[in-house]
């Protein structure tokens, strides 16, 4: 019993020991961070806390105002006017044709951070069917220098060539338009101003999304953006658009739907329905302080005549009033994708055997 009992006080020792000197040794720890702490108050700094989010190491380029060849005018957008032009880099013997953004005069602060804001997102995003941005000429005339897309907007070539639009190249559009709205998805990028009009053709097969002006990019957090003012374009927003301001990517899924819509019957989203109906207007004889009543009583655009009722429920499910129902880019992508695949299942065009979109050689760079 008494060597049990030596046992016992001898282990109990070594325990009490071992607890004094691991409190002994937290107490220090925790002097020396709070001393670290006090130090780096003192010297007005905060103490890391490291996101683990990966370096953004997009490139931007700066352009000097020597190296551009204005010409043309392409078009207008929100913040001035598009140019045709060429991009001569200093040292390279190369002629590049672009497309040069520039900046309307006597615009306030505000616009020249919105137009900045847009370069950087232009410039952090990488996709065969976006827009690429090649530099910014930062002078008087602030530009956006990006590529040319020498077919001009999807909407205009749809209405151009109308007769020549089989289904094949549609549900391509489709799918295309759909895949790049997967990738700023992905990218926690919202447009809020998808549309035939914002979708430029590089060659009949490969059309590319522009104009992220009103993109904004969402922090990690966040899953919706609201807009403080300005112009809206009603008939192809969401109502939570319209109500309240409140644009997401499903916002975006309602109105790439439209936009196609209007396609198709002239096509479905509103782009969609765009690109289906061949640059047909959406609820082209409502004012738009009308529309949002009849969305509320449950009216949608109509089913175009080239669709099967296959693609118009896709087009419906875009549509729903709850947000969370409608479906996402990838899904969106993947249904398209299919459709590609067996066109003529899916659009029923008189005469589409035998329609050819019109023939086109690209511009060699000269040298």
């Amino acid at each position: 019993m008494s060597v049990v009992i030596a046992i016992v006080i001898f282990c109990s020792c070594v325990v009490i020991v071992f607890l004094t000197v691991l409190v002994y040794q937290c107490r220090l720890r925790n002097k020396e961070k709070n001393a670290a702490k006090m130090s780096m108050m003192l010297q007005g700094l905060e103490p890391l806390h490291p996101t683990n989010v990966k370096p953004n190491l997009a490139k931007l380029r700066i352009v000097k105002e020597a190296e551009m060849r204005r010409g043309g005018v392409l078009g207008y957008g929100a913040f001035g006017t598009v140019y045709k032009g060429v991009w001569v880099p200093e040292g390279e013997n190369v002629k590049i044709p672009v497309a040069i953004k520039v900046l309307r005069e006597r615009t306030g602060a505000n616009t020249s951070k919105e137009f900045l804001d847009e370069a950087y997102i232009m410039a952090s995003v990488e996709h065969q069917n976006l827009l690429q941005l090649l530099g910014v000429c930062m002078t008087d005339e602030m530009m956006l220098v990006t590529q040319l897309m020498p077919l001009g907007c999807l909407l205009d070539y749809v209405r151009k060539h109308q007769d020549k639009i089989g289904s094949k190249p549609l549900l391509n559009w489709c799918y295309q338009i759909a895949r790049g709205m997967a990738y700023l998805e992905e990218k926690r990028l919202v447009h809020r101003d998808l549309a035939a009009r914002n979708v430029l053709v590089q060659t009949p097969n490969c059309v590319k999304i522009t104009d992220f002006g009103l993109a904004k990019l969402l922090d990690i957090n966040e899953d919706e953006y609201k807009a403080e003012g300005g112009k809206m374009p009603i008939k192809w927003l969401a109502p939570e658009c319209i109500q309240m301001r409140t644009f997401t990517h499903k916002s975006d899924v309602w109105a790439f739907v439209a936009s196609l819509t209007d396609f198709f019957l002239r096509l479905p989203g509103v782009t969609v329905w765009e690109l289906l109906t061949y640059g047909g207007r959406p609820y082209e004889n409502v004012p738009a302080r009308e529309v949002l009543e009849l969305l509320e009583k449950g009216e949608r655009l109509p089913q175009p005549n080239i669709c099967t009722i296959d693609v118009y429920m896709l087009m419906i499910k875009c549509w729903m009033r709850d947000a969370e129902s409608r479906p996402c880019f990838k899904e969106l992508a993947d249904e398209y994708a299919k459709m590609a695949r067996d066109p003529g299942r899916y659009l029923v065009i008189q005469g589409d055997k035998l329609m050819r979109l019109p023939s086109y050689s690209p511009h060699v760079r000269m040298h």
